[in-house]
């Protein structure tokens, strides 16, 4: 997002770990774009991003590395 390329080498192994085929690794890659992409364009707030990402179900450690990101 930031004009770097991924590194589907880490991605597809920590995938691999959660028994996600290429799939299901291209959507959750997806998602994470999609959601900091949103927050960004509409300054949400990183405490109400937080909770929203936490209210959708994501675990809190993920959620919490999700928010460092998108704070930096």
């Amino acid at each position: 997002m930031c004009g770097q390329h991924y590194e589907y080498d880490k991605i597809a192994k920590l995938c691999r770990d959660q028994k996600f085929d290429i799939d299901e690794t291209k959507v959750a890659i997806a998602v994470v774009e999609f959601l900091l992409s949103q927050s960004v364009k509409h300054q949400t707030n990183e405490k109400v991003f937080s909770k929203d990402l936490l209210q959708m179900g994501m675990a809190i450690e993920n959620a919490n590395a999700i928010v460092k990101c998108f704070v930096d």
